[in-house]
């Protein structure tokens, strides 16, 4: 299996999510197409196995990020969080491709579902313990605090979370398809301003401590 996933993301890189295809990862292993589908069910399973390796990646970065910030200090937790995502899709665009192109897989392998729950969970933990401290506050959030219907119970850290997240994303998206490029600024510079804005979006009634400017460097 290491060695298909290897020859998946080779694929991936060379020819972007849309390029993969079983016939080449097999090629790319010695193994016939028919032999290759004893170890991957189908072309769903193998992006979506791709998907979920990538998602394990990031979020280790995200970890580590989230580790560097002195203990308690939630609002730097959470910037340089932001920052390892970008820094880490920078380095690997196509699965940064994989991962914002969902419709590609369809129905979600459930180690998908998995690893991509525990980097949602690690940023709402982060705006979880932010609020018990007093760092953030919901009421002061731009973003949606509630959800509707049965799930009008969840904590507000989970949708604030979700639609910094979601923003993150987007912005991130805009810069590696380079819609920033003509525009004279310093991507990483626009970033971390963009990044300390949605904080404060967030609720956030501290700003990320002196730390944050090595990131820059």
């Amino acid at each position: 299996m290491a060695e298909i996933l290897d020859a998946g993301r080779e694929e991936l890189r060379l020819h972007g999510p849309g390029g993969v295809t079983m016939r080449a990862v097999a090629k790319a292993v010695d193994m016939t197409p028919s032999g290759l589908y004893r170890h991957v069910s189908d072309h769903n399973e193998l992006l979506g196995l791709l998907s979920a390796d990538a998602y394990e990646a990031v979020g280790i970065a995200m970890a580590q990020a989230r580790d560097r910030a002195p203990a308690g200090d939630h609002a730097t937790a959470w910037y340089f969080i932001a920052m390892a995502m970008r820094t880490w899709y920078k380095a690997h665009l196509p699965e940064f491709e994989l991962l914002v192109s969902p419709r590609i897989i369809n129905p979600l392998p459930e180690r998908l579902v998995a690893t991509r729950g525990r980097s949602i969970e690690l940023l709402v933990g982060v705006c979880t313990a932010a609020i018990e401290a007093g760092q953030l506050d919901p009421a002061r959030s731009g973003f949606p605090s509630a959800t509707v219907g049965e799930q009008s119970a969840t904590s507000p850290a989970t949708p604030i979370a979700l639609a910094a997240f979601a923003a993150l994303s987007g912005h991130m998206g805009f810069e590696l398809r380079g819609v920033y490029d003509a525009m004279p600024l310093d991507p990483q510079e626009h970033y971390s301003a963009y990044v300390r804005a949605t904080m404060k979006l967030m609720g956030f009634v501290v700003e990320p401590g002196p730390l944050v400017m090595s990131t820059l460097r």
